[in-house]
Protein backbone atom coordinates (compact mmCIF):
# COMPACT_ATOMS: atom_id res chain seq x y z
CA UNK A 1 0.00 0.00 0.00
CA UNK A 2 1.33 3.56 -1.35
CA UNK A 3 1.51 6.43 1.42
CA UNK A 4 -1.07 8.03 0.36
CA UNK A 5 -3.61 5.27 0.12
CA UNK A 6 -5.54 4.88 3.77
CA UNK A 7 -7.39 1.64 5.01
CA UNK A 8 -9.91 1.66 8.46
CA UNK A 9 -7.94 0.52 11.16
CA UNK A 10 -10.39 -0.30 13.80
CA UNK A 11 -10.20 -0.36 17.50
CA UNK A 12 -12.45 -1.50 19.93
CA UNK A 13 -13.20 -2.79 23.67
CA UNK A 14 -12.63 -6.19 24.45
CA UNK A 15 -15.53 -7.68 25.23
CA UNK A 16 -18.09 -4.49 24.38
CA UNK A 17 -21.83 -5.52 24.59
CA UNK A 18 -24.82 -3.33 24.42
CA UNK A 19 -26.70 -3.75 27.98
CA UNK A 20 -29.42 -1.87 28.95
CA UNK A 21 -28.56 0.92 31.20
CA UNK A 22 -32.05 1.52 33.02
CA UNK A 23 -31.12 5.08 33.70
CA UNK A 24 -33.46 8.00 32.21
CA UNK A 25 -33.00 8.91 28.70
CA UNK A 26 -30.58 10.69 27.50
CA UNK A 27 -31.68 14.11 26.07
CA UNK A 28 -29.98 14.54 22.60
CA UNK A 29 -27.66 17.87 23.82
CA UNK A 30 -25.97 15.68 26.54
CA UNK A 31 -25.28 13.10 24.22
CA UNK A 32 -24.30 15.93 21.20
CA UNK A 33 -21.84 17.13 24.32
CA UNK A 34 -20.30 13.97 25.26
CA UNK A 35 -19.58 13.37 21.33
CA UNK A 36 -18.08 16.57 20.70
CA UNK A 37 -16.26 15.97 23.90
CA UNK A 38 -15.19 12.76 22.99
CA UNK A 39 -13.96 13.25 19.40
CA UNK A 40 -11.63 16.50 21.02
CA UNK A 41 -9.74 14.11 23.19
CA UNK A 42 -9.41 11.24 20.88
CA UNK A 43 -7.71 13.38 18.06
CA UNK A 44 -5.88 14.69 20.62
CA UNK A 45 -4.51 11.57 21.73
CA UNK A 46 -4.15 10.43 18.26
CA UNK A 47 -1.97 13.72 17.20
CA UNK A 48 0.11 13.15 20.24
CA UNK A 49 -0.69 16.57 22.17
CA UNK A 50 -2.40 14.66 25.19
CA UNK A 51 -1.68 11.52 27.22
CA UNK A 52 -3.95 8.53 26.50
CA UNK A 53 -5.18 8.07 30.20
CA UNK A 54 -6.66 11.38 29.93
CA UNK A 55 -9.73 8.90 27.88
CA UNK A 56 -10.05 6.58 30.82
CA UNK A 57 -13.44 8.60 31.35
CA UNK A 58 -15.02 8.53 28.49
CA UNK A 59 -13.61 5.21 26.67
CA UNK A 60 -14.35 1.34 27.40
CA UNK A 61 -11.88 -0.33 29.78
CA UNK A 62 -8.92 -0.95 27.49
CA UNK A 63 -9.93 1.53 24.68
CA UNK A 64 -6.97 3.91 26.14
CA UNK A 65 -3.70 1.92 25.59
CA UNK A 66 -5.35 0.76 21.95
CA UNK A 67 -5.91 3.75 21.17
CA UNK A 68 -2.32 4.33 21.92
CA UNK A 69 -1.17 2.39 19.95
CA UNK A 70 -2.62 4.08 16.73
CA UNK A 71 -0.75 7.78 17.79
CA UNK A 72 0.72 9.53 14.92
CA UNK A 73 4.37 9.27 15.17
CA UNK A 74 6.26 11.99 16.78
CA UNK A 75 8.82 13.85 14.65
CA UNK A 76 10.71 15.47 17.43
CA UNK A 77 8.95 18.94 15.77
CA UNK A 78 6.03 20.74 16.86
CA UNK A 79 2.52 19.39 16.25
CA UNK A 80 -0.25 21.36 15.10
CA UNK A 81 -3.12 20.68 17.08
CA UNK A 82 -5.52 18.57 15.58
CA UNK A 83 -8.69 20.67 15.17
CA UNK A 84 -12.88 18.96 14.69
CA UNK A 85 -14.31 20.38 11.66
CA UNK A 86 -17.62 18.26 12.04
CA UNK A 87 -19.59 15.47 13.73
CA UNK A 88 -22.58 14.21 13.88
CA UNK A 89 -24.53 11.52 15.72
CA UNK A 90 -27.39 9.26 15.41
CA UNK A 91 -29.21 6.30 17.90
CA UNK A 92 -29.95 2.80 16.06
CA UNK A 93 -31.23 1.76 19.79
CA UNK A 94 -31.63 3.21 23.10
CA UNK A 95 -28.12 3.44 25.51
CA UNK A 96 -26.21 2.91 21.88
CA UNK A 97 -24.92 5.84 19.85
CA UNK A 98 -22.90 6.20 16.70
CA UNK A 99 -20.82 9.08 15.73
CA UNK A 100 -18.92 10.54 12.98
CA UNK A 101 -16.27 13.04 12.95
CA UNK A 102 -14.14 14.88 10.05
CA UNK A 103 -10.85 16.62 12.00
CA UNK A 104 -7.16 17.12 11.25
CA UNK A 105 -4.88 15.32 12.66
CA UNK A 106 -0.79 16.56 11.52
CA UNK A 107 -2.46 19.02 8.85
CA UNK A 108 -4.14 16.08 6.96
CA UNK A 109 -7.91 15.36 6.82
CA UNK A 110 -8.95 12.06 8.87
CA UNK A 111 -12.35 9.90 9.38
CA UNK A 112 -13.39 8.97 12.80
CA UNK A 113 -16.31 6.86 13.79
CA UNK A 114 -17.15 6.19 17.40
CA UNK A 115 -19.79 3.70 18.66
CA UNK A 116 -20.40 4.89 22.52
CA UNK A 117 -22.68 3.22 24.85
CA UNK A 118 -24.31 3.92 27.51
CA UNK A 119 -24.29 2.02 31.19
CA UNK A 120 -25.29 2.81 34.58
CA UNK A 121 -25.96 6.25 33.17
CA UNK A 122 -22.74 6.94 31.49
CA UNK A 123 -21.63 7.63 28.22
CA UNK A 124 -18.34 6.06 26.91
CA UNK A 125 -16.72 4.89 24.08
CA UNK A 126 -16.57 1.19 22.97
CA UNK A 127 -15.44 1.32 19.38
CA UNK A 128 -13.18 3.72 16.42
CA UNK A 129 -12.51 3.65 13.48
CA UNK A 130 -10.30 6.19 11.71
CA UNK A 131 -8.81 6.61 8.16
CA UNK A 132 -5.32 6.93 9.89
CA UNK A 133 -2.27 4.66 8.54
CA UNK A 134 -1.79 1.30 10.13
CA UNK A 135 0.83 1.48 12.76
CA UNK A 136 3.83 -1.15 12.80
CA UNK A 137 2.58 -4.64 13.44
CA UNK A 138 4.72 -4.54 16.99
CA UNK A 139 3.02 -1.38 18.30
CA UNK A 140 0.09 -3.36 17.86
CA UNK A 141 1.12 -6.39 19.45
CA UNK A 142 2.27 -4.19 22.18
CA UNK A 143 -1.38 -2.48 22.76
CA UNK A 144 -2.96 -5.78 22.87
Amino acid sequence: MSGSERAVVRISARGSRHAAGGAAEASPEELRRVVETAVRLLAEVLAGVREPRHLAWWAMPGMCEKVAAHRLPAAGARVPPPRVLRTWVQRPVPDVAEAGAVVTLDGRVQALALRLERRNGRWRCAAVETTLPRPPARALRRAG
